[in-house]
């Protein structure tokens, strides 16, 4: 039978916290749950039958635990409730369990920034007491690749059965993920948190409509939405509403963003710092001409605060409300706060964040640090670990996806039909670039130079002046310190 454990840690002490209000034991009498009618999806929409080509090896009731972050229990269900995300997710585990006989346990710990450091010593205690806690770890990108760099986790490389041109793992995962030819971390369609996290636009129709604006829509579908284009819609829109000389919560704004999403500017902008060498080292690029362009560009509008509101603080419902009152044109934040606007106002469509300009062929959608990301600890059984974790992304794919994009990101939070195929686009460019994925290897924020230079206040030149030089025996470090792990 299926259980999932939720632990917190409470005042140093560890209180069991059971998700559900039955824990099953394998000699209790609690009915099996019907799997004769999952409704899952073993074919895309070309015809191949991937649940097919995959391996079926019966693991005669192990039991799978898979660690991962509490904050994102939308990862895993505890049975059907009618909700269709939920429904698809809980009947996913339920036919991997069925498949490979395994039991499937969800470990949810605290595990955001704030709480990584209680979250890593969890993965790094369990291995080194080699207790096999855990089969599979599913961290947030900016936690657990720093991990990487320890030798603590197979290398996805040597191991049978991982296949990454198959559809359920990130686009080009191997090129920007490796360093040395070892790679310890992989993402793709197991975790929603990829598509939830990732950084878009909300624009306000009705504002845009009443203010004579550039339908940003159109733009986005005939490649136009460029930074040049996005200041038109933004610059000199503001409003001191209440005629107090202060711009706050309740004035009115052409731009407003929490501080994290701003950094999916860098790679929207194609503005990557770290790229690769043909022999497949990590090098700094550093700033160039067009960075140092953008810079400047981009200061004219978030360095006004009659135009710009930007919000330092984990909590973002400042800016939805400012958005739902019709105080800002364009809110820059994530895919999953469509599901808040969607309570709160109808008059808005998603964006990607804007190319540079109309040279640049494509949009660059930033998938976020709080990405999910699967390791697997040393201690672990690879070639069960192998299975599960290809069934796991493979339904993912087929069922959970195109449940959350096509049922119900398209019906329950979209709210204009030309929106869909914006959408569509918007999944076809998530990208985990270069510099973001091994931003906290390096540990010299990279990923938050642009908004350093920008609205930051730091002067760009003098700090790349400052620090540029180093960077390329930092990266010449790391590397040698993967090619020297197994």
């Amino acid at each position: 039978m299926r259980k999932k454990i939720t632990r917190f840690l409470c005042g140093g002490l560890a209180c069991l916290t059971l998700l559900g209000t039955l824990v099953a034991c394998s000699n209790d009498d609690t009915p099996p749950v019907d799997t004769s009618n999952n409704n899952t999806v073993s074919t895309d929409a070309d015809g191949t039958d991937w649940w097919a080509e995959l391996p079926k090896n019966n693991y005669g009731g192990a039991t799978f635990t898979i660690l991962q972050p509490k904050e994102q229990s939308y990862e895993f269900a505890e049975g059907l409730t009618g909700d269709k995300i939920n429904d698809a997710v809980y009947k996913r585990d339920i036919q991997i369990e069925s498949t490979y006989g395994v039991d499937l346990v969800y470990m949810a710990e605290p595990g955001n920034w704030t709480n990584k450091s209680t979250f890593i010593s969890l993965v790094r205690d369990s291995i080194m007491a080699e207790d096999d806690a855990y089969q599979l770890v599913n961290g947030m990108t900016s936690i657990i690749m720093p991990l990487t760099i320890e030798g603590q986790f197979y290398n996805y490389g040597s191991l049978e059965g991982m296949d990454f041109s198959n559809p359920w793992w990130s686009a080009d995962i191997y090129n920007n993920l490796q360093i040395a030819d070892r790679l310890y971390a992989v993402t793709g369609s197991s975790m929603l948190s990829v598509y939830k996290g990732t950084y878009v636009m909300y624009a306000n129709t009705a504002l845009i409509e009443q203010r004579k604006l550039t339908d940003p829509v159109e733009l986005v579908l005939s490649g136009k939405w460029t930074l040049e284009n996005f200041l038109k819609l933004t610059r000199e829109q503001g409003e001191d509403i209440n005629s107090d000389e202060q711009m706050t919560e309740v004035d009115f704004y052409g731009f407003i963003s929490s501080d994290v999403t701003m950094r999916g500017f860098q790679t929207a902008f194609d503005l990557n710092l770290i790229d690769r060498s043909s022999e497949g080292k990590l090098v700094y690029k550093g700033a160039t001409q067009r960075y140092y362009d953008a810079v400047d560009k981009f200061k004219t509008l978030v360095t006004n605060p009659k135009d710009t509101y930007i919000l330092k603080a984990n909590d973002i419902s400042p800016l939805t409300s400012i958005f739902a009152a019709d105080r800002a044109i364009i809110l820059n934040e994530t895919i999953e706060t469509a599901e808040t606007l969607a309570t709160l106002c109808d008059d808005y469509v998603i964006l990607p964040q804007p190319k540079y300009n109309e040279e640049q062929t494509d949009y660059y959608v930033q998938m976020g640090t709080s990405a999910g990301m699967f390791v697997i600890p040393i201690t672990s059984d690879a070639d069960m670990v192998v299975d599960i974790i290809n069934a796991h992304g493979c339904l993912s794919y087929l069922n959970v996806v195109p449940e959350y994009y096509e049922d119900t990101l398209k019906t329950k939070y979209v709210q204009v039909p030309e929106n869909m195929e914006i959408i569509d686009l918007i999944n076809r460019s998530i990208m985990l670039d270069v510099t973001y994925a091994h931003n906290y290897t390096v540990n010299k924020y990279q990923t938050e130079m642009f908004c350093m230079h920008t609205y930051g206040g730091t002067d760009a030149a003098s700090h790349f002046a400052k620090f540029a030089p180093s960077m390329n025996g930092i990266l010449d470090g790391i590397y040698s310190q993967y090619a020297a792990l197994d």
